[in-house]
């Protein structure tokens, strides 16, 4: 009768939620806090059957207590964010059509067309259920393989399967840090050492793009991961302190780079890249052009070829292009400064690392694209999410923003941990088990948390 009382009390809490992704986890929740109830009851002498009643009694009236359930755990849409993509989107037509107006239609038209396949991933991400990835220990560790060595694959015989692969490697190096986040989420409460193991694994995972070579992809996946390794340390997922997980977590990729800067500071691109005006006629001129803010005419050339030079090309073009330019920024720094506080504000710390993982590969692509244009950046840029005519670049992009929409959607429901219900407390005593040659009789007594456990064994 205990049983049956508390399946039809769970069936009255679960009629009131209508979040449909939501009723399992939470009942389950639910039944678990009864049952520690019921435990309670039972440890203080009271007969099973009754202290599971008195448990289920406790909760109070389960309509209410559905209806509570319902209003706190409920999907949550953050439409400024969906429209903010949205007009980012529209706003790359525009752009497009201004930076070249000879081809407006066609461009415009290809945009959109391309831009659609990323919708639906869009979508789809933004209304799964993200939570799935961190559901079962392997998962993370099996998309992040899968993603290294698809990766590690397509690089190594690019020039082969290039006339046939659709897509490119340098778009699963985008991708790394999602899976990467994943990781991190399985591995909380660990030390300083798991702390550097992962920094050493942001920059290896990553390298594979030097075979193209791709240098920005590198570099882009490379920073995210590593700025999502430093979020972890700063929001204690590790259980080291804070300094000294940082140092272990940017101490390798410091090192690194002060190496790899010292080693070319001598090299001629670099030193025409910090002195273009040594070289006007050569490999300084672009830099020259680009900072000085003067159209050359080989702008207005192939799309294709000069479609990295965007934003400078709009800026150059008319003032109605100035003012599209300022209005295109403004809007990013507007979703981003919106994606920002809305993960800041997030409940589960899981959850900020995952959808810090995806922001950071938008603004760092979105910030060396802009480097790049102003002249100021010695490697080329990816593409300026949202807004750049590479369809494939879009789609990855788009499917980004996607998982931060899942991450918000599904705060309701994230926890950073199982929920594990405690052991029930045993009496001391004797435990007699009978074996096929007699009886085996263990004597034991109950040791309070933290005593030590150098003291008396007990009877055996």
């Amino acid at each position: 009768m205990a049983r049956e009382a508390l399946r039809h009390y769970l069936d009255q809490v679960g009629a009131q939620i209508r979040w449909r992704r939501a009723r399992k986890p939470l009942l389950e929740e639910l039944s678990d806090h009864i049952g520690d109830q019921a435990r309670a009851y039972e440890a203080e002498g009271v007969p099973g059957p009754e202290a599971l009643d008195r448990a289920v009694a406790g909760m109070g009236d389960p309509v209410e207590v559905g209806r509570e359930l319902d209003r706190l755990h409920r999907p949550r849409t953050h439409w400024e964010l969906v429209i903010v993509v949205a007009a980012l989107v529209c706003a790359g037509g525009v752009v497009q059509t201004l930076a070249w107006p000879g081809d407006a239609a066609y461009l415009l038209g290809r945009h959109f067309t391309r831009a659609l396949p990323g919708g639906v991933l869009f979508v789809l991400a933004w209304l799964s259920d993200y939570t799935r990835l961190l559901r079962r220990r392997a998962t993370p560790w099996l998309v992040l393989g899968a993603l290294a060595a698809g990766g590690r694959i397509l690089h190594a015989n690019w020039g082969i399967l290039r006339p046939y692969c659709f897509w490119s490697p340098v778009y699963l190096d985008l991708l790394l840090p999602v899976a990467y986040a994943g990781v991190l989420c399985r591995l909380k409460g660990r030390g300083w050492f798991t702390v550097l193991l992962c920094a050493l694994g942001a920059l290896a995972l990553p390298l594979s793009a030097l075979m193209i070579p791709q240098l920005s992809a590198a570099l882009v996946s490379a920073a995210a991961m590593l700025l999502v390794l430093g979020a972890a340390v700063r929001l204690g997922w590790f259980s080291c302190k804070t300094p000294l997980g940082l140092l272990c977590a940017w101490g390798p990729a410091a090192g690194l780079g002060g190496y790899c800067l010292s080693s070319v500071l001598d090299s001629s691109r670099w030193q025409v890249f910090l002195h273009p005006e040594l070289d006007p006629l050569g490999g300084g001129w672009m830099y020259l052009q680009l900072r000085a803010e003067n159209g050359p005419d080989w702008m207005s050339g192939d799309l294709w070829t000069h479609g990295d030079f965007m934003l400078a090309d709009l800026s150059w073009q008319t003032d109605a292009g100035r003012w599209v330019y300022l209005l295109t920024a403004l809007a990013f720094a507007l979703f981003a400064a919106l994606a920002v506080r809305r993960v800041g504000r997030l409940h589960s710390t899981a959850g900020k690392l995952i959808a810090l993982s995806a922001l950071w590969v938008l603004l760092l692509q979105a910030a060396l694209f802009v480097a790049f244009n102003l002249g100021w950046s010695p490697v080329g840029p990816l593409s300026l999410p949202f807004l750049s005519h590479g369809g494939r670049f879009m789609a990855v992009n788009l499917l980004l923003a996607g998982v931060i929409l899942s991450v918000l959607r599904m705060d309701a429901l994230a926890r950073d941990g199982l929920r594990q219900s405690p052991l029930p407390q045993l009496p001391e005593g004797t435990v007699t088990l009978p074996l096929p040659g007699g009886t085996l009789a263990l004597t034991y007594r109950r040791r309070e948390r933290g005593a030590d456990l150098g003291g008396t064994p007990a009877e055996e």
